[in-house]
């Protein structure tokens, strides 16, 4: 608590005196921090930043809190895991204030003045709050090879044309990358990104001084469009159907996918089922996968 009648009522407790008394003498009222380089060097800190960067590559921020304790009882002979402490507060911080301003640094240094393209793509988190995906690829020349990598997650306001362009141009404002150095954008077929008149790559092309940027459109949801489109006219609605709502008649039924089970040990001699794959509308690299399933349940079958 911040209130001042609490100060006051701290300042006339046994401990706060104890703690006070050896810096009431004018000779001895400076307290003897260690110096950063000293604590930045010290062993356990380098521990600490190396699990933090596992974390945020590999799984969930709260893992930590068990993972720390594991370590430091694990490794009580260290002199590392001694003065270990390391729980999600301090591991998203670390995250947030050491690691991310490091590698943006780095990142900067390694592009330069050079040319680049963005990856960009809108989402939605289950908050209900909408967000900008950039993904930045450039040639290295210190790796000599083209580099493809995160560089940041906008909140949006809304989901217009100009919100995002307004979003991106201020994101890379922060970040000090030249815009004008922007070649290319790559995206979905949404309109608000691909829009002949009010889309994202128009206005980057006429409000923002880039006309000659170049759009590369997703080649997946392209395919897609296409594929359905030639396939409209040539197969049954209902194979789409079948492979669709096959995964969801099984899902959501204890009873049903125990039948499925015997059935298809019945059928394959004792083996046990494949996973039912989900299809997803919107997830076109799933298509093939649930296709390729049931081709294999009914060569099972026949």
């Amino acid at each position: 608590m911040a209130k001042y009648c609490d100060i006051k009522k701290h300042c006339e407790t046994s401990k706060h005196n104890l703690k006070s008394n050896p810096y009431l003498d004018p000779k001895q009222n400076k307290i003897a921090f260690q110096t950063v380089s000293e604590i930045a060097t010290h062993p356990f800190r380098t521990a600490e930043t190396m699990l933090a960067m596992t974390i945020a590559e590999h799984c969930s921020i709260l893992a930590i809190d068990h993972l720390g304790v594991v370590a430091k009882k694990a490794f009580a002979d260290s002199k590392a895991a001694s003065d270990f402490k390391l729980h999600r507060t301090k591991c998203t911080e670390l995250i947030k204030q050491v690691l991310g301003p490091h590698f943006l640094k780095v990142l900067l240094g390694d592009l330069g003045s050079n040319k680049y393209s963005l990856l960009l793509d809108e989402s939605t988190d289950i908050g209900v709050s909408k967000y900008l995906g950039v993904v930045i690829r450039y040639f290295s020349p210190r790796a000599g090879e083209v580099i493809l990598t995160f560089l940041g997650l906008v909140y949006l306001e809304k989901a217009d044309a100009t919100t995002i362009a307004k979003a991106l141009s201020d994101l890379l404002a922060a970040c000090g990358i030249e815009m004008s150095n922007l070649v290319g954008i790559g995206t979905d077929n949404a309109s608000v990104m691909t829009g002949t008149y009010n889309g994202l790559h128009e206005i980057l092309k006429t409000q923002y001084q880039l006309p000659n940027l170049v759009l590369v459109r997703c080649v997946c949801h392209s395919l897609q469009l296409a594929v359905s489109h030639a396939s409209k006219d040539c197969l049954p609605r209902n194979i789409e159907f079948l492979i669709r709502d096959t995964y969801c008649w099984f899902s959501i039924s204890p009873n049903r996918r125990l039948a499925y089970k015997k059935i298809y040990e019945v059928i394959n001699c004792g083996e046990a089922p494949l996973a039912i794959t989900k299809m997803c509308a919107t997830r076109w690299l799933s298509i093939e996968p649930a296709v390729g399933y049931q081709e294999s349940l009914a060569s099972g079958a026949n």
